[in-house]
């Protein structure tokens, strides 16, 4: 978990400054979000490895020994948070702010990495705006005839491949976290607006994990952690203008608004990018001490012959499930996602199942893995009537 002595390659946010290594993590699974169907193929998954390196300029973190062509290839991505009605209701409030603020009746709107289409779905019952979504991992798992205003492109975006694409609204939602090289896609995305036409980005918030010691959302698919002053710089080296960063969804997301305009390279002396480099600094001590507690607290639970589970197979239970070592005694894994349910997590040979499966499975501790759910889990275990602790991880 050392991390490498040598200087990374320059930062692919801001082409300034050299990335400061911090942080490696050996052999983990390159995918969280592709689960296979049997134990003996969870275990034989591809795995590489991690090495962050840190943007004292803008911020910037990335996993510089990524490799795109590790995950070029993936079918059968499964990562929709829609079926947790908590989630449904952020996206919901989400789509109301966005036609609201962008009055979007009759106007065009792209969604790049659309995934299923949940999300602009809900954009699209709600307003009369044109709606187009680019995922090339789209599938038509869901019926969406009954919204003439909606259709998907199974494919990759490219303004190059599509040069009549333009748009009033570009919608970019937890996408920017895995695109390996931010400044040339991000330039493609100004290409389809208009001076003035709008942007909305949603990635994970990188200085709350940072802060929390929210170790597990570390995977390899993730090759960038955002901040708002690496986010900012980049948006703005392309013509982004952001008029709005703010964390979202109890903190863990960062979102930024705003319009196209002139492109200007502008350093941020934002503090928090101080808060950034110190934190990054501390994380390989962080992350060794997590692990030792949780394998400790796991341990003496087993040998109180306590049966445990954990709730959530997102990259967070996957990450957990793979790098504490007695996470190998737990039991099952629980998640609301019915398309996991009978799968195996990437890494381990542990088996998903649906909440209603754990009243046959006698658990005595169930692990949760986003304590933002804690609420919302805790009613379906009284609704089922199941007597389990729960303790947020």
């Amino acid at each position: 978990m050392d991390p490498s002595t040598t200087i990374a390659a320059t930062c692919p946010t801001c082409t300034d400054h050299p990335l400061e290594p911090f942080f490696r993590l050996a052999s983990v699974p390159v995918f969280c979000h592709v689960f296979t169907g049997s134990a003996i193929e969870s275990t034989r998954v591809p795995r590489a490895d991690i090495e962050l390196g840190l943007c004292t300029g803008c911020g910037a973190i990335v996993n510089f020994a990524f490799d795109p062509s590790l995950v070029a290839n993936a079918h059968e991505f499964e990562n929709s948070g829609h079926f947790s009605q908590k989630f449904r209701t952020y996206a919901r409030g989400l789509t109301q702010m966005l036609a609201r603020n962008h009055a979007l009746d009759g106007k065009d709107v792209v969604e790049i990495g659309c995934g299923k289409g949940d999300f602009l779905a809900q954009l699209a019952s709600r307003t009369t705006a044109r709606c187009v979504g680019f995922d090339r991992r789209y599938g038509d798992e869901q019926d969406f005839r009954d919204l003439p205003n909606l259709c998907f492109v199974k494919h990759e975006f490219s303004p190059h491949d599509y040069p009549e694409c333009r748009a009033d609204l570009v919608i970019l939602r937890h996408v920017l976290e895995h695109v390996h090289e931010p400044h040339a896609f991000l330039s493609d995305v100004r290409r389809i607006l208009d001076d003035g036409a709008n942007f909305f980005v949603e990635v994970p918030n990188t200085l709350f994990q940072l802060r929390e010691h929210r170790i597990w959302d570390i995977i390899y698919e993730r090759c960038a952690y955002w901040s708002a002053p690496s986010l900012r710089r980049a948006l703005r080296r392309v013509g982004l203008e952001p008029t709005n960063i703010h964390a979202s969804f109890g903190g863990r997301f960062l979102c930024a608004e705003g319009h196209a305009g002139p492109a200007r390279d502008v350093a941020d002396h934002d503090p928090a990018l101080a808060e950034v480099a110190t934190l990054a600094r501390g994380l390989a001590r962080s992350f060794e001490r997590s692990i030792r507690e949780w394998n400790d607290r796991i341990a003496r639970r087993l040998q109180d012959g306590e049966r445990i589970a954990v709730w959530g197979a997102g990259s967070k239970g996957v990450s957990f499930l793979n790098l504490v070592p007695n996470c190998a005694g737990i039991a099952t894994v629980v998640d609301l996602n019915e398309r996991k349910h009978g799968k195996f997590v990437p890494g381990t040979s542990h088996r998903i199942v649906s909440p209603e499966e754990l009243g046959d499975l006698a658990i005595d501790t169930i692990l949760v893995m986003n304590s933002h759910y804690t609420d919302e889990i805790t009613a379906q275990i009284r609704d089922l009537a199941l007597h389990c602790e729960l303790v947020e991880v």
